[in-house]
């Protein structure tokens, strides 16, 4: 029985960092290297891994550059389970906020940060004739890489392909159906698959929906209040306003009159300093 060596599962992990646009060209030149050293059955595994979407690419980024953020968020999915077994609403609420909050960051990481994808010479060996250009994730790519971070949290199974950084497409969440783009020591050279998960209301995902309920109700609940709130001030601040333009209106009048008074009293000092000059 021939197994994969630990070279070609090193190599297979590695592309996977490379962009949709080059990725073709570093997996070709890769299992071409493994056939140069007599490893058939590894240069044909590598030749048979998908190129990634690029929203998979950027979940997989998430794995190589912030490995400690994804492993953060992922861990949430234990912690929920653990408080549906307990029965423990309040810590399903809590865990819940957490997990978006996490989300929401690993998501601002790349909208923040991009990436540089490689263009120019199709020959990798070749680092002089490559050249580089930044690229951020667009809101469709931002909303595929929820739905798989999504997903893995709350299936043990994909956040082991997502934490690996090998997608090679993105996942659905509830509904678990994608290519992994990973090998692993066998025989065959079909392409891994993570097996499809049914939807289900199982205890997890119950306690998840539960969660997000009385967390959707505790929002409702904030925003009403604070709705209220705004529109007492709003209605104080238009008194004020009232109060203010009769105050403006008020001073207009004044300063009116004391301009005409300013002017009486310009036109008496006139005459009075005309009179002392002539007595003097």
């Amino acid at each position: 029985m021939h197994t994969i060596g630990a070279s070609t599962e090193e190599a297979a992990s590695g592309l996977y960092r490379h962009d949709p646009a080059t990725f073709e060209r570093y997996r070709d030149a890769v299992a071409a290297g493994l056939q140069d050293s007599g490893d058939e059955i590894g240069a044909a595994r590598i030749r048979r891994l998908q190129t990634p979407t690029m929203a998979a690419w950027w979940v997989n980024q998430l794995a190589t550059r912030w490995p400690a953020e994804l492993a953060a968020l992922l861990d949430i999915g234990r912690e929920l389970r653990e408080a549906a077994d307990q029965r423990d609403p309040s810590r399903l609420t809590e865990l819940d906020r957490t997990r978006r909050v996490r989300t929401d960051s690993l998501l601002s990481l790349l909208w923040h940060h991009g990436a540089e994808l490689e263009a120019g010479s199709d020959d990798p060996e070749d680092p002089e004739g490559v050249s580089t250009h930044h690229i951020e994730p667009t809101a469709e790519d931002l909303a595929l890489v929820l739905e798989t971070v999504t997903a893995a949290v709350l299936d043990d199974e994909v956040a082991e392909v997502v934490r690996a950084g090998c997608l090679a497409q993105t996942i659905e969440s509830p509904e678990l159906d994608v290519l992994r783009g990973r090998t692993r020591p066998s025989d065959d050279v079909t392409p891994v698959h993570v097996p499809r998960t049914r939807q289900k209301a199982g205890p997890d995902m119950l306690a998840v929906a539960t969660a997000a309920v009385v967390d959707a109700e505790n929002r409702l609940a904030a925003a009403t209040d604070t709705v209220a709130s705004l529109t007492g001030m709003l209605e104080g601040l238009e008194q004020e306003l009232a109060e203010l333009a009769r105050d403006r209106d008020s001073t207009r009048a004044r300063l009116e009159t004391w301009r005409r008074t300013a002017v009486e009293a310009e036109r008496e000092l006139r005459v009075a300093r005309s009179r002392l000059g002539r007595l003097t």
